[in-house]
Order: structure tokens, then C-alpha cells, then sequence
């Protein structure tokens, strides 16, 4: 059988396992699917060099769908893989009461750098959940992000607000995690041009009930049996860290049943983007019919 081949770019992420799941387990060559995973640019610019001409599909922030547009690429979510900030709260030891977020009022939040202020706006919109503004807090940013967990380590700050990821393998407490503030929202979509996204909507759709079979499964397996159908594309990562951070995202909630875009959650993010003015793109259907 002839597999249509379908080119996804996308950061080397577990935030991502149901793309590598999918792709080991057989399900995107059962959806009729030869997919090709390529590297992430590192800028937008690159961005708008890679779609369409070196990718079908981005797998990254909406940011990318509004940054594509300003070099004259339309772009719409056609699934969606996480839905919740991947971001957590840490502390350098335990609390010893569970954490509720105005134990934040007063206290100097260190935040690492990342590569759109996605994480940022998340935790903002967050405090805004919980009754709290910045001016509730000390906000401590500008450190490089590889020098911001040591400097935390050191004494600056009380809190840190890190990845999921770093904030595991850092060894230090977590207090709660920014989506236990915050709630769903899409965190990262697949986008593809709109002309292509109606001219090869039957790839779309089997691409989508993949990565949904594929999230389905881990949610059923867990991070143990993760870990190993995994591996090849997570060579340099331990199988007992696979499994500890696919165990975290689950437990949040991180990914979407069956692949779907969800529109309310679309509709709550965009407001979030365009309050703190860096959405440049008018209103229009973030979504394929």
C-alpha cells in the first residue's frame, strides 16, 4: 500500500510522545501515513521558510500560526496535542502545607527563559484564575535559562517557575503546577496552511485519529511501557526519566482525547494572547471546519 507521506517539524519533546508512539506503534502506517519527522528551525523566519516547502505540519504555540502570517503564510490548527502549560512551580524543599496560590503574595518567583513567552503569559493568566495580580509578587527574570536553577539553588528567589522537563530532573519540590491554576488551553497545536489543510483533509483527519489512538495509549500504559517505545527517539534520556515525566504529564492531563482541536480552549487562549497585545493576526477561525 502507497503511504502519503506527511513532513511534521517539531522540538525533540516528551511533551510530544504521541507523535514518536504513534509512529512506533504502527499507527500512523495504519492510517495509510508515511510520516517524516524534521527538524525544528530555530527562528520564525526559519519558520516561514520550512512551511510549506520543508513541512506539512508544525507541531508548536499558536504564536507560530500569527508569526507565520506576517510572512504571508496562512496557517490553522488542524489537531492538537497538549492542552494544558507545561510549566511547573518548584521550591527548593517540600512545603510543609500544601501549596495554595497566595502563598505567592510577597514572594520573589524566579522565571527561566524560554523560547516564546508563552510560559510567561501562562502563569499570568494563572495568577489572574486565582484573585492575584504580578503586583502581588516579586517577579525575578533576565536570568540565562541554564543559570536559572543554579542561581535558584544559590538563594535568589522563593519560588522558580520552570518546565516540567528541567523541573524533574532539577531534584528540587514541587509546590503545583501552572495548569493547576490556570486550566486547559491548546498549548501546542499542529498547524498547516490553510490551502493545504482543505486540499488534503482526508491526510489530516487520519493524521488526527492517529495521534489520538496514540494518546490513548499512553494514557492506558503509562510511563513504564512508554519508556520503552520511546527509546529510539529519546536515546540520550534514561528509561526511568521517560517514565517519570510521561507519569507527570498524564497526571495533568496533558493530552487531548482523540487529537481534536477544542475550540473552547482556542477561543479562551486567543483573548489571553490578544490582552497582552502580541497577537498580530485579526480574528479568524484558528480552526479547519
Amino acid at each position: 500500500m502507497r503511504l502519503d507521506e506527511l513532513r511534521v517539524a517539531s522540538a525533540r519533546s516528551l511533551s510530544y510522545a504521541p507523535q514518536y508512539v504513534a509512529a512506533e506503534l504502527g499507527y500512523f502506517a495504519d492510517a495509510g501515513l508515511g510520516v517524516r519527522f524534521v527538524d525544528y528551525p530555530p527562528s520564525m523566519s526559519d519558520l516561514a521558510a520550512t512551511v510549506p516547502r520543508g513541512a506539512d505540519l508544525l507541531l508548536g504555540s499558536l504564536l507560530y500560526a500569527d508569526g507565520l502570517q506576517r510572512h504571508g503564510i496562512d496557517a490553522v490548527a488542524v489537531a492538537q496535542c497538549n492542552q494544558q502549560a507545561t510549566a511547573l512551580v518548584v521550591t527548593r524543599t517540600a512545603l510543609d502545607a500544601p501549596f495554595h496560590w497566595d502563598m505567592l503574595r510577597g514572594a520573589a518567583v524566579v522565571f527561566t527563559q524560554t523560547r516564546t513567552p508563552t510560559t510567561w503569559l501562562a502563569f499570568c493568566q494563572a495568577l489572574r484564575e486565582q484573585g492575584l495580580t504580578l503586583d502581588d509578587l516579586q517577579p525575578v527574570v533576565g536570568f540565562a535559562s541554564e543559570d536559572a536553577i543554579e542561581e535558584f539553588r544559590a538563594g535568589s528567589g522563593d519560588f522558580l517557575v520552570t518546565d516540567v522537563e528541567t523541573g524533574l530532573a532539577s531534584g528540587l519540590a514541587e509546590a503545583a503546577s501552572v495548569s493547576d491554576g490556570l486550566g486547559p488551553i491548546p498549548w501546542s497545536v499542529y498547524l498547516a496552511e490553510a490551502e493545504a489543510a482543505e486540499r488534503r483533509r482526508t491526510e489530516y483527519d487520519a493524521f488526527r485519529s492517529a495521534i489520538g489512538r496514540a494518546q490513548d495509549w499512553l494514557r492506558q500504559a503509562g510511563g513504564a511501557r512508554a519508556a520503552t517505545v520511546l527509546a529510539p527517539h529519546f536515546p540520550d534520556d534514561s528509561p526511568d526519566r521517560v517514565r517519570q515525566v510521561v507519569d507527570r504529564f498524564l497526571r495533568m492531563r496533558l493530552w487531548v482525547e482523540e487529537g481534536g482541536v477544542q475550540p473552547d480552549q482556542m477561543r479562551r487562549w486567543d483573548a489571553v494572547l490578544r490582552r497582552a497585545r502580541i497577537l498580530g493576526r485579526p480574528p479568524t477561525p484558528w480552526v479547519t471546519a
